[in-house]
């Protein structure tokens, strides 16, 4: 009797195991299976954005992919990325015209007329830092906005705007050719929202360079290496899946709209670096959102971001002037509308008419936020 009752025992005790372990099992196959047509859901909506061409991958260079060309009017800077080769001049033809650009000794836009007028003496000095739009991409030095803004104003100007540059590189420039001298009465940061992708880029294919990349840390941009690249399933996915890419447009719009998210953390990090360093020097600061045609919305996160510094109480270097210490011009609520005949049709950049509208808005702006300009 002991002896069976011991197996009845054993018996009891193994169904009881059995028993506890068949739930266990079944929650792991729901997940299985959960996860195989979540897998499976992703792949139809993959195929069905490649059938229909939509969402096509759009790669993140990663740091080490390529290496840096040949150009002929531009040469590789390790801070900033690149610059134009310094006293370079040459003409670069948009839309069937034909542009003169000469560089300074550092590489950046100057006037490129020999008999340029001087600015008036003891005049104020501008500042811009930006990409093509700002750099004048499509018309004579004269004709930027940057230069008709300082007439208007009667300022100085000096441009320190790159084709091709990221939110990234504005900052670097800003620290290292603008703030590293004598301080600038006033500093324009011209952006479209394609510089805030280029910021997540460790090379730019349009003009051949590798540029510094960077990773936000405690809302902080820090140096970012080959350790922070993309593994080898993330890559995959970042050069092939339009799923993937689907996700990273979702990033952009969430962040161009709501200020959230990767795209938008970093690109703030940068900006907020920017904005400390000229605290720090006592300049002012003007922000203009240049809207595209081909994108023409506002950028609600942007005017977030400079509304809130601009809250905060100037530092002792603004003691007694009027005005914020920063402010922001966003293009797409300054017009209804892209103005008749202010970009080119085919390239996409401002032409002479529309830097002078660009120049006409920001005039008024200075006029009005800061009314004891240029103290």
């Amino acid at each position: 009797m002991d002896h069976a009752a011991g197996n009845r025992a054993r018996s009891v005790i193994g169904g009881a195991v059995a028993a506890a372990g068949r739930p266990q099992r079944a929650l792991w196959q729901r997940l299985a299976l959960s996860l195989g047509a979540l897998l499976v859901g992703l792949l139809l909506l993959d195929g069905a954005l490649a059938l229909f061409g939509a969402v096509p991958p759009e790669p993140i260079a990663q740091v080490g992919d390529q290496a840096n060309q040949s150009r002929k009017h531009f040469v590789a800077d390790l801070e900033l990325g690149w610059r134009m080769r310094p006293g370079t001049s040459y003409r670069w033809r948009t839309e069937g015209q034909e542009f003169p650009f000469r560089a300074d000794d550092r590489g950046f836009r100057i006037d490129e007329r020999p008999n340029a007028p001087a600015p008036p003496a003891g005049a104020p000095l501008i500042a811009l830092v930006g990409d093509s739009f700002t750099f004048g991409s499509g018309v004579a030095f004269a004709d930027t906005y940057g230069a008709r803004l300082a007439d208007a104003l009667g300022a100085a100007v000096l441009n320190r705007a790159q084709p091709g540059f990221g939110v990234d590189q504005m900052w670097r420039a800003a620290e290292l050719e603008v703030l590293s001298g004598p301080p600038p009465d006033l500093l324009i940061v011209g952006l479209i929202q394609d510089d805030f992708q280029r910021t997540l880029h460790a090379y730019r294919a349009a003009e051949g360079f590798s540029k510094p990349r960077f990773k936000a840390e405690r809302g902080r941009p820090v140096p970012s290496g080959r350790e922070d690249n993309l593994g080898p399933l993330a890559r995959i996915l970042d050069r092939r899946s339009r799923t993937f890419t689907l996700w990273k447009t979702i990033d952009r719009r969430l962040g161009q709209q709501w200020g959230v998210g990767h795209w938008w953390e970093l690109n703030a990090a940068c900006l907020d670096a920017l904005l400390d360093a000229t605290q720090a020097r006592g300049v002012r600061v003007l922000v203009v959102h240049i809207a595209t045609v081909a994108g023409w919305r506002p950028f609600p996160a942007l005017k977030e971001l400079v509304a809130a510094r601009a809250a905060v109480p100037g530092a002792a270097a603004f003691a007694g002037r009027s005005g914020p210490t920063v402010a922001f011009v966003d293009l797409a609520e300054g017009w209804a509308a892209p103005p008749q005949n202010a970009y080119y049709p085919r390239d996409g950049h401002l032409n002479a008419h529309g830097h002078d509208a660009v120049a006409t808005l920001l005039a008024n702006v200075v006029r009005r936020h800061w009314s004891d300009w240029p103290r």
